[in-house]
């Protein structure tokens, strides 16, 4: 009864888990400098500043990964923010390179081949595909750092 009235009170789930606890005479650690603790608070939808990790908006149009910024605290953010611009410009150059090849293969420059296109579209891939695994790694490790 206790445990539905801290939670009836407006308490939260971590106040009711020590209440519980303290019912069957279990201990709770308080761990809340542990990056394990903080990873496990930032997966809770009830807090106010928790990542909402289940949001996927990046990279923009295919939606695979959560990434906001604004869900940072502010000096990670503006640690992860230069990296997040070269991320851009690396897929901008990128895909104005396979733009080029396609149009440099279909006016039938001497010399030009189709594979040109092809490397162009792997590169793409490839250099697309890790560019936006590290920067979503960056991301992860300042989001459940207990640094910043």
């Amino acid at each position: 009864s206790s445990i539905l009235s801290a939670v009836m009170n407006g308490s939260s789930t971590r106040a009711a888990a020590g209440v519980a606890a303290k019912q069957i005479g279990i201990e709770l650690t308080d761990a809340s400098s542990s990056i394990y603790s903080r990873a496990a608070s930032s997966f809770s939808p009830e807090q106010p500043g928790a990542i909402r990790w289940s949001h996927l908006n990046f990279p923009p149009g295919l939606n695979l990964v959560h990434f906001d910024l604004t869900e940072l605290p502010r000096n990670a953010a503006a640690a992860l923010r230069p990296t997040l611009w070269v991320f851009t410009a690396t897929i901008t150059l990128l895909t104005v390179n396979f733009i080029n090849s396609v149009i440099i293969v279909a006016i039938k420059e001497p010399h030009a081949e189709g594979v040109r296109v092809l490397y162009s579209l792997l590169n793409l891939i490839l250099i697309g595909s890790l560019a936006c695994f590290s920067i979503y790694q960056a991301y992860k490790g300042l989001a459940l750092s207990s640094s910043f």
